[in-house]
């Protein structure tokens, strides 16, 4: 056949098939997912054959995405293998007894923001007026860079970093409101966010249950108050999240916070860990959020804020569970 006359039947070939693929071989045509068999001289449709094994061809596409979805399989079944693992810990009562002197810390400072903050409306109306989810992916990502790297800096007051993180908590409902509560497990504003900073997962979490916590908080105290907030930065994660859960109770219903539970819960954890035999009792370490730039402010939050990074990795796991 000359070079001509295959230019032709190839061109044929082309406008007949189009985007679909279409394929020969040992008198058998694969087209639109199907097996064509000549017969005497006429072509049969074959059934019942998985047209892809008769063929022996695959789409790149199709064998990619199967690989995908064994890898995830794969990382799921070693997640799911990992907590099995683990080791129950129980959560020590010198734990707890630091657990209330951090939330006796945190109800007072809440309670002095009840009575002092008072037209700061135009501060939160300033703030929400100026952010913006861009429409440009690398605009997003450079403004969540440039917050992120400003809460964590050890030179910055408060005021700047709680004035980041309510920016960050804003954009945070942006990416909401654009893109849904979740994909693929995490959000798109932990996907983008850790896209921007270049940390692990872990990392990210740790620092989106902050923006979450601070957030829940807020919803319930005066517009613009966070301006004036003066709660340690370490605590948004040294308490426990049911902790935190608790504290925002009080505060949306004005009343105290039942210390009487850290007994039980105290109480809980170590009846847990007996009937366990093989728990593991935390013990202080040092503080993880150091990871993040975030140092103890005064002498005493060194001695009392410090708690062990596995509290944290429980938080991590809880949620998974709840996902």
């Amino acid at each position: 056949m000359s070079m001509s006359d295959l230019k032709s039947v190839l061109t044929r070939v082309a406008n007949f098939a189009k985007e679909s693929y279409l394929l020969y071989n040992n008198s058998q045509v694969f087209y639109k997912k199907k097996i064509y068999e000549r017969r005497n001289e006429t072509w049969v449709e074959q059934t019942g054959n998985e047209p892809y094994e008769t063929i022996g061809f695959v789409p790149y596409e199709e064998y990619l995405t199967v690989l995908n979805e064994n890898e995830e399989l794969k990382n799921k079944i070693n997640e799911i293998g990992r907590k099995q693992k683990r080791k129950p810990k129980v959560r020590s009562t010198k734990n707890f007894k630091k657990q209330a002197h951090m939330i006796k810390s945190v109800m007072k400072s809440l309670n002095i923001i009840k009575v002092t903050a008072a037209g700061l409306e135009k501060i939160d109306n300033q703030l929400y007026n100026s952010v913006k989810l861009d429409d440009d992916e690398k605009d997003r990502l450079f403004k969540l860079k440039e917050l992120y790297m400003k809460s964590i800096d050890q030179k910055e007051n408060k005021k700047v970093i709680y004035k980041c993180f309510k920016e960050l908590s804003i954009l945070r409902q942006l990416y909401i409101d654009k893109f849904g509560e979740k994909k693929d497990h995490y959000s798109n504003f932990h996907q983008e966010l850790k896209l921007a900073i270049n940390k692990s997962n872990s990392v990210v979490t740790k620092f989106e249950t902050k923006i979450v916590i601070f957030s829940k908080v807020f919803e319930h105290l005066p517009v613009g108050s966070w301006s004036i907030c003066d709660i340690q930065l370490t605590y948004w994660l040294l308490i426990y999240r049911k902790l935190w859960d608790q504290i925002i109770i009080c505060i949306k219903d004005g009343k105290k916070f039942p210390y009487e539970k850290l007994d039980e819960l105290a109480v809980e954890s170590n009846l847990n860990g007996l009937s366990l035999n093989d728990g593991v009792v935390e013990e202080d370490e040092e503080d993880e959020d150091k990871e993040d730039g975030e140092e103890d402010e005064e002498d005493e939050d060194k001695e009392d804020g410090e708690e062990d990074e596995e509290d944290e990795e429980d938080e991590e796991d809880e949620e998974d569970e709840e996902d």
